[in-house]
């Protein structure tokens, strides 16, 4: 069901290679090229001169090699839009790849035998001074060159732009779909799976939509907001949104565009590179990190920090990715201590005072996680954590203790 993504990059070799001033190159080149030397024969016209038959052969060709990739590109969308939801919209595009394609295929026979110096002299024509034999209308003789079926040169760079814009349209059906216009959203997840299946009907989808951000997004938002102070309210608001402006500035780009030297470089098949998510996943876990610290998690209270870490699923929390994660963040946490040591001072009083608290909400997460109900389609939670309340305690230590290693 995937849509070719690289035919403006097709060869278009070896044409005409027999015939001198022949055109070889790839098939944006040659739509550039075609307009560029129809301006070129305008020119000349303009100039009053007439162009020779070898500026018409050099320009053929180049309308020739449009026409041979316009063909290979119908073929290979043909072949690849499997999808039936696609298939009506796809052939509407090509319809109209087909009527540039007329338009192209009457320049073909331009070479310059029907060049008429009166038409140049009068508006009153529709414009073209140059003109096709056309021998499939007319034959050649110099009486007859009034009514030879114009070639109109003029129309190259609108013929070229109208196959471009066909292109474009097609390129674009397989590529994610932006999601700018509603961020921060309750449903944006599940839009980005919707709309991966839109365009890999075939495929597996990447996890994370389902099995961890869409699960987060309402565990927080719907469970965890209500027990946060007006400060860890706007954090998780902050965070929310950091998150899928990190995921649509990777596949989709900043929209409108903005040269900004923090934007990843957008890579729109990430979510299937490689043949699987794997990328996908890593990247978006990497990006969790500045969206959680640029949201403002370094500086909320200690209760906070531990309401927040004993909200995701203890797969999720004590995963490779996840201790990855927790280790950066810890990084952070230490070097805004070290920069901030009375903000640090408080926050080992609060943990010290709030000790018996924290104990019972570590025992507490544990006996929840025994049973941790999980979206369908997703790994069942596993007894990944201890319910002894100081095996849990120790194993958080230990973490904690790895993390500054």
């Amino acid at each position: 069901g995937t849509v070719v993504t690289n035919d403006l990059e097709r060869q278009i070799t070896a044409l005409l290679s027999s015939v001198p001033g022949s055109y070889s190159g790839k098939f944006g080149e040659a739509l550039e090229a075609m307009k560029t030397k129809a301006q070129e024969l305008l020119d000349k016209i303009a100039n009053g001169d007439k162009p020779t038959p070898d500026d018409y052969k050099s320009y053929n060709n180049i309308c020739k090699a449009v026409d041979k990739g316009i063909d290979i590109f119908k073929n290979d969308v043909n072949q690849k839009v499997t999808d039936p939801s696609l298939k009506n919209e796809v052939t509407s595009v090509l319809n109209e790849l087909d009527e540039a394609k007329t338009a192209l295929l009457t320049q073909i026979d331009c070479e310059g035998v029907g060049y008429n110096f009166w038409r140049k002299q009068h508006s009153a024509f529709d414009t073209p001074q140059y003109a096709s034999t056309n021998n499939k209308l007319i034959p050649v003789q110099p009486g007859l060159y009034p009514l030879l079926s114009p070639c109109k040169l003029n129309d190259a760079s609108s013929n070229a732009s109208k196959i471009k814009e066909s292109i474009d349209k097609i390129l674009a059906i397989n590529n994610p779909k932006s999601l700018w216009p509603i961020i921060p959203s309750d449903d944006y997840y599940l839009q980005r799976l919707a709309d991966f299946k839109r365009r890999y009907p075939n495929v597996t989808p990447p996890k994370y939509y389902l099995c961890y951000g869409d699960k987060y997004l309402h565990r927080f938002k719907d469970g965890l907001r209500s027990n946060l102070s007006p400060q860890g309210k706007n954090w998780l608001d902050g965070a929310l949104k950091n998150l899928q402006d990190a995921i649509e500035l990777k596949i989709v780009g900043r929209k409108p565009y903005r040269d900004t030297k923090k934007d990843p470089i957008v890579v729109s098949d990430l979510e299937t590179r490689n043949g699987s998510d794997d990328l996908f996943q890593k990247y978006v876990f990497k990006s969790h990190v500045d969206a959680y610290v640029d949201a403002g998690l370094l500086k909320l209270s200690v209760m906070e920090k531990v309401k927040i870490a004993l909200t995701p699923d203890c797969k999720d929390l004590f995963s490779v990715l996840g201790l990855e994660q927790a280790k950066d963040v810890g990084l952070k946490q230490a070097q805004y201590y070290l920069s901030n040591p009375g903000f640090a001072v408080d926050q080992v009083k609060e943990a010290y005072d709030h000790w018996d608290e924290i104990t019972q909400m570590a025992s507490d997460y544990c006996v929840k996680q025994q049973n941790a109900p999980q979206p369908s389609g997703c790994e069942p939670q596993t007894n990944c954590i201890p319910c002894d309340a100081a095996e849990v305690l120790s194993k958080i230590i230990t973490v904690t203790l790895n993390i500054f290693k």
